[in-house]
């Protein structure tokens, strides 16, 4: 990371359903807090103020937080590979 000066470094796991990131000088960072970044980020910076949010149960509280505070459905807290997919009604995860 440093020597190469890049300012993020982003790996997953073998299936992709794990994400680890690292700082500018090579340093862990929560993945829960980036989520909660990237959440905010949408709202105030691109404007995304509805919408339905889905998160798994793992996740950090402060999605609940932030989507509270911003008016927003969701979070919804179902596990597995069918989160986030609709079902045949259009329905997706805790709607179900």
């Amino acid at each position: 990371m440093k020597k190469t000066r890049v300012q993020i470094g982003l790996a997953t796991d073998g299936d992709a359903d794990r994400l680890g990131i690292v700082n500018d000088k090579g340093q862990y960072e929560s993945i829960q807090l980036v989520f909660a970044m990237l959440l905010l980020h949408l709202i105030r910076n691109r404007g995304q103020k509805t919408g339905l949010v889905v998160k798994s149960a793992n996740s950090t509280v402060l999605i609940d937080r932030i989507c509270r505070a911003h008016g927003l459905k969701g979070p919804h807290s179902r596990m597995g590979w069918h989160v986030g997919q609709p079902d045949v009604a259009g329905n997706v995860g805790d709607e179900r």
